[in-house]
């Protein structure tokens, strides 16, 4: 199964809002998360990866399919903590989770999301640690 990391454009933020929902469900046994009147979940800080420098946001495709995201954010020290990570029930277990680090600045182009993405590399030391 070809694994990928693929940065998530600002125009694609809406598919990662989705996505957050089913994280959100999935904790929401665990961390008490409450639905909205409108049905959802909240997650604050979505935004924040799209305007903060240090915040990352990467879908994880599986053979090319969307199978779930990453966010990190960079600490003081230089470096990346996991701030959230979900992988779609469908491909856990899969090893989908057993990415190595730093495959969100490979420049692979994926077709995980309509229409395609191309990851421009970034420059070193400012992708994943």
């Amino acid at each position: 199964m070809g694994i990928d990391l693929v940065v998530v454009a600002e125009e694609h933020k809406h598919v990662l809002a989705n996505l957050l929902q089913f994280y959100r469900y999935d904790f929401s046994v665990i961390r008490g998360y409450e639905l909205t009147p409108h049905g959802t979940f909240i997650y604050c800080y979505l935004d924040s990866y799209f305007t903060e420098d240090g915040r990352e946001a990467c879908f994880i495709t599986a053979d090319g399919q969307l199978a779930g995201f990453t966010m990190t954010r960079r600490m003081e020290d230089g470096a990346r903590e996991v701030a959230e990570f979900f992988v779609a029930r469908r491909y856990r277990r899969h090893g989908v989770a057993g990415l190595p680090p730093g495959r969100c600045s490979s420049g692979t182009r994926v077709s995980g999301c309509s229409p395609s993405i191309t990851i421009t590399p970034r420059p070193p030391g400012s992708g994943l640690s």
